[in-house]
């Protein structure tokens, strides 16, 4: 299972690096930005700080992808805010896109609010109280380190809003991968029982999902 896992975050990471890019940020901050769905460059670091907003209005069913040479961070108590999305919105980030091994990573600074697909070539770190609300996280090469954190891709269910205590939807999208797609997939999501085995933790950790041991749900759909 942890095999399969691991070539379908693979398969998936490669299929959209591949993409072609809408537009280059490097250097940019992500904070204060509103964007539409396409694919964002970053040549090395991307940085968020404050509020990042992702507006499906021009096109409900399409994609975001933050295509990073290198790493993310997010400054404590950053936030993505996702509006006006379809199911069949995706939001996936990448990290590592230009580099070698060791050179894609993610750490989300304490308190963060996040939203989508996490694909890092290597590591993923989560400050304290730190979330991925509507979203994953997957490590392909190394690990990722939580700390009384919350992931959920199911956030429509009455106790995940009951234990959160923030009120936020992925539009019936599975985690912003397209859920209710009817087109046959272009790649697998993990299972999130097989990716359990690529994470460390300190601390409690929390995870929602909808088929959490069930059956994979496409991560791409289009």
């Amino acid at each position: 299972m942890s095999n399969q896992a691991q070539s379908d975050a693979l398969n998936a990471y490669n299929t959209l690096a591949g993409q072609s890019v809408t537009q280059t940020l490097t250097g940019q901050d992500l904070g204060g930005l509103t964007l539409s769905p396409g694919v964002y460059f970053f040549q090395t670091t991307a940085q968020l700080t404050g509020t990042l907003t992702l507006d499906f209005a021009s096109d409900p069913d399409g994609d975001f992808v933050f295509q990073i040479g290198t790493a993310l961070t997010t400054a404590s108590s950053s936030s993505v805010d996702v509006i006006n999305g379809s199911s069949l919105g995706g939001v996936y980030w990448l990290m590592g896109v230009t580099g070698g091994s060791g050179t894609g990573s993610a750490t989300l600074g304490s308190s963060t609010v996040f939203a989508g697909n996490i694909l890092a070539l290597d590591s993923i770190w989560f400050g304290s109280t730190a979330k991925i609300l509507c979203g994953r996280a997957i490590a392909l090469n190394a690990e990722v380190t939580m700390i009384d954190n919350l992931i959920s891709n199911n956030n429509s269910a009455e106790d995940f809003h009951e234990f959160a205590g923030i009120a936020r939807s992925d539009f019936g999208s599975y985690g912003f991968s397209g859920g209710s797609g009817t087109t046959p997939p272009v790649v697998p999501v993990p299972v999130p029982g097989a990716l359990l085995l690529f994470v460390s933790g300190m601390g409690s950790v929390f995870a929602f999902g909808r088929r959490f041991f069930s059956e994979s749900r496409p991560l791409i759909e289009r």
